[in-house]
């Protein structure tokens, strides 16, 4: 190449002027008036993206590489950066072939305003970045802080047309003017985080007019003030979706749950529906997570979550309320019916064992369910009413699905006075032990006894069905169990002094095999209670629903010389 004589006709022309490699897109050549404009040095060696914003780099380097590759001629209004002073430069660029192999001209056009430095001018500027940032600090909501500033932009009458897009959305989050494609318009990303960006800002000029260096620094200032505004709104909403949401299955927790009754109530007010609120449990979970460990329980609760929210419908909301507990809230003209529906949807999703790495577990799920405003006209009853019914519906074996009724409601109120009744009957000692005899027919001997419980409050005596099963759903079996184990040893005790040796069979259940605290009790027991006149009565359903451990504790009570027997 005559490098000569090209220089000679790039110093000629009165436009700023560079040559760039089409392959490389590095400057090859720049003449003096482009040098002078660019604050480049002539013998200086760059990359043609360094000319623009850091921000716009990306873009306008692929603009270039998109005219390059058409192979015709093509003019762009885009912005330079001058690299002594750093300040941003309005140009027309022009980009054609020249008639040069593997190399590209590009015409710069110095588009820049008269100054517009006046002191009334640079005080509304001022202005105008001052109320961005009351913005900034005071409004609490990121649409409302992106809407606001979008206006206050357009208000100041410096621009005629203002949007902010969020780059996962088609529609503009706010929009103020009219967009038209032949005015001076910029484009300003808005970052997400440290290294992503989220948002961009698009603002025009009115007609005829161009962008000052000035009101550039002031929409660059602007875009990174609104980022900061909106990564402290974000992460004080992640904070609150945090404390939200349930972090070991990622659905809404309870707190989220109880504020959406109250929501969906008003949901269905409105729209002359009903709503449904269901509670469901996992039958014998405890079990579970006791037989394979906290990690299967958590992996099962997971799985279950992942199961209840494939069958429900989008508008439909379901939430881990508990630790084997979940809710649902369903809006339905027919409620008995959507209900009755989802229930067939779960027991269909449940009737395959799931699996638990090498384990195989068959679940089942309890439901009670409460209709507004069928059974409550508020949020606090309609809650009340489901966690009865689902009380219910574990008091009668699990798997199965209790519907609200006052009936219900009586037993349940009852249910909570007993368990109060309960904790003071152990620290009155209300419980008594009646022996029932056991006798052996053909002499009519008394060869045994069988422990009995009984609870006697203000002179009566109260039904055993009334409270025993109270007793074993909950930990009171444990020092309940630890009492009648006191009481019988001394009994046995008091008999074998008097010349009476007859052993004396306690039961236990399910919930005292899997415990520790039933044996334990017993070895404490041991210097006050004859070991060899104590019997263990074991149900064969006991045993069956966990034979491991129903085989450890008899192993334990046989090593303090106690007879276990299965009834």
């Amino acid at each position: 190449m005559e490098y000569s004589s090209r220089e000679d006709i790039l110093e000629a022309i009165p436009y700023p002027t560079i040559i760039i490699d089409t392959s490389t897109l590095r400057i090859e050549y720049l003449n003096t008036s482009c040098r002078d404009l660019l604050g480049l040095n002539k013998h200086r060696d760059i990359y043609i993206g360094e000319l623009f914003p850091t921000h716009l780099e990306d873009s306008m380097v692929s603009m270039i590489k998109k005219c390059v590759e058409r192979g015709e001629p093509c003019k762009e209004r885009v912005y330079l950066q001058n690299l002594s002073d750093k300040r941003l430069i309005p140009v027309e660029l022009a980009i054609g072939s020249g008639g040069l192999e593997n190399s590209s001209v590009l015409v710069i056009r110095d588009l820049s305003a008269p100054s517009n430095d006046s002191v009334e001018y640079v005080k509304s500027l001022y202005k105008v970045l001052s109320e961005v940032n009351k913005l900034v600090t005071t409004n609490s909501n990121q649409t409302t802080l992106i809407k606001n500033i979008a206006s206050l932009l357009f208000h100041s009458g410096l621009f005629s047309y203002v949007a902010i897009y969020s780059l996962t959305e088609k529609d503009p989050i706010a929009q103020e003017g009219l967009r038209n494609q032949n005015l001076d318009t910029l484009c300003f990303p808005i970052k997400l985080s440290e290294n992503r960006y989220g948002y961009y800002m698009v603002v025009s000029k009115p007609e005829g007019m161009i962008f000052s260096p000035l009101e550039i620094d002031l929409l660059s200032e602007i875009a990174n003030d609104l980022y900061y505004g909106l990564k402290s709104r974000i992460t004080e909403s992640y904070l609150e979706d945090l404390s939200h949401t349930d972090e070991l299955t990622g659905l809404p927790n309870r707190v989220a749950f109880m504020s959406s009754i109250a929501e969906y109530m008003e949901i269905a007010r409105a729209k002359k529906k009903s709503l449904v609120l269901i509670i469901l449990d996992i039958d014998n979970f405890s079990d579970i997570n006791q037989a394979f460990g906290n990690t299967y329980g958590d992996e099962l609760l997971v799985k279950v979550s992942l199961m209840i929210k494939s069958i429900i419908r989008k508008s439909d909301i379901v939430a881990r309320i508990g630790s084997d507990e979940f809710g649902v809230i369903m809006v339905s003209g027919d409620p008995i019916l959507s209900t009755t529906r989802f229930m067939q949807r779960l027991k269909d999703a449940f009737r395959k064992p799931i699996s638990l790495n090498e384990h195989q577990v068959l679940v089942t799920l309890s439901a009670g369910v409460s209709v507004f405003p069928l059974d409550a006209e508020d949020d606090n009853t309609l809650w009340a009413n489901a966690s009865a019914s689902i009380n219910k519906a574990k008091s009668v074996g699990g798997n199965s699905s209790i519907f609200y009724s006052k009936s219900i409601a009586i037993a349940s109120r009852d249910s909570i006075k007993i368990r109060a009744d309960l904790r003071e009957a152990i620290d009155k000692d209300e419980f008594v032990m009646y022996y029932q005899p056991k006798i052996d027919l053909p002499t009519g001997k008394v060869v045994g006894a069988e422990a009995l419980i009984r609870w006697i409050k203000d002179g009566t005596v109260v039904p055993p069905m009334k409270f025993i099963p109270l007793i074993e759903e909950g930990e009171l079996i444990h020092e309940v169990g630890e009492i009648v184990i006191r009481k019988v040893c001394n009994q046995v005790k008091d008999w074998n002094e008097r010349g009476i040796n007859i052993p004396v069979a306690l039961n236990v259940s399910p919930a005292q095999i899997r415990s520790t605290t039933f044996s334990q009790a017993l070895s404490f027991q041991r210097e006050d209670c004859i070991s060899e006149l104590i019997e263990v009565e074991i149900t064969e359903s006991a045993v069956m629903d966990d034979f491991h451990r129903a085989v450890d504790f008899i192993e334990k009570l046989s090593s303090l010389s106690i007879k276990t027997y299965i009834d």
